[in-house]
């Protein structure tokens, strides 16, 4: 009881230093407003942030597509575990050809995805999967995407070398016992790139631009706001910061836009979908959503 005890006490005080070391940069964003605080007289490197193309498949995750390296990331949950379909056979074929239209060249899963939990659930656990647990799941989806991908590739005569990475708790950028996000990034122009910079909140990535240029269903174009609500889930949630978010000090949605009026009705839908939720709308006093037009 002592060790749990001491153990939990230990979660709580990386809480509280992870919360204080990211506190002045979001008080910044959110005093500021998003437009402003993006504002190239404010923020210089802003171009930095847009990228022309992503390579790279990963998680909404904080902790993954912070991950310092040369490779610019388009995220879905789970690296697509989730996205609209009938059967995992469909899901695996839609996400692919997702990909493929993307040029995504390298699929990523990592160790204790939640996404891959939702999944490893929604699909019966080990009593219907056969797989032990929810990383081996999450692992299992991205394993067999990158194969989908690559017979794809070759039946089009194209190179086919998509690789698979798994990430480890350890390779990731945040608390391995808890996600450190004080934001969502919405990003409606698939181009958004905020790991390239270190003075920005952690947060989220929730890629709309994808599903709105490629979904090919209203299930799929709609599929970003289910990643809102499990992003929100999160960090609200023992595994985030849970009672930290306050009116004061809110849990952030930014969403990136090319132009104002898109902008404007997208934080209305979110605005929406967040009061509509039951679970969601309990914690709407506690988020702020902002945007900014690029």
């Amino acid at each position: 009881m002592s060790h749990e005890h001491d153990n939990e006490k230990e979660i709580m005080e990386k809480k509280e230093n992870a919360w204080l070391e990211q506190q002045e940069i979001t008080n910044q964003l959110n005093k500021q407003g998003a437009q402003e605080f993006f504002s190239p007289e404010n923020f210089p490197e802003i171009d930095s942030l847009f990228v022309e193309k992503k390579e790279k498949l990963c998680c909404i995750d904080e902790g993954v597509f912070n991950i310092e390296d040369e490779s610019h990331k388009m995220a879905l949950a789970g690296s697509g575990i989730l996205f609209p379909a009938d059967s995992w056979e469909k899901r695996l074929d839609r996400v692919a050809e997702l990909c493929i239209n993307r040029g995504i060249k390298d699929i990523t899963s990592h160790e204790g995805c939640g996404a891959a939990g939702l999944a490893w659930k929604r699909d019966g656990g080990e009593t219907y999967t056969g797989i032990k647990s929810a990383d081996e799941y999450g692992k299992k989806w991205s394993t067999e995407l990158t194969a989908v991908i690559n017979q794809k590739l070759k039946e089009a005569g194209e190179k086919n070398d998509v690789a698979h990475q798994y990430i480890s708790k350890s390779e990731m950028i945040r608390p391995p016992e808890f996600h450190d996000a004080r934001a969502i990034w919405f990003d409606t122009t698939s181009q958004f790139h905020p790991d390239a910079a270190k003075q920005l909140p952690k947060g989220f990535l929730i890629d709309y631009g994808v599903a709105k240029d490629e979904g090919k269903n209203e299930a799929e174009k709609e599929y970003p706001f289910a990643e809102l609500g499990v992003a929100i889930g999160i960090a609200f949630g023992d595994h985030g910061f849970g009672g930290k978010f306050t009116a004061e000090n809110p849990f952030i949605i930014v969403v990136v836009s090319k132009d104002e009026l898109g902008l404007e009705l997208l934080k209305i839908k979110i605005e929406k979908t967040i009061k509509e939720d039951k679970e969601l709308k309990i914690h709407f006093n506690k988020i702020k959503i902002d945007g900014f037009v690029k």
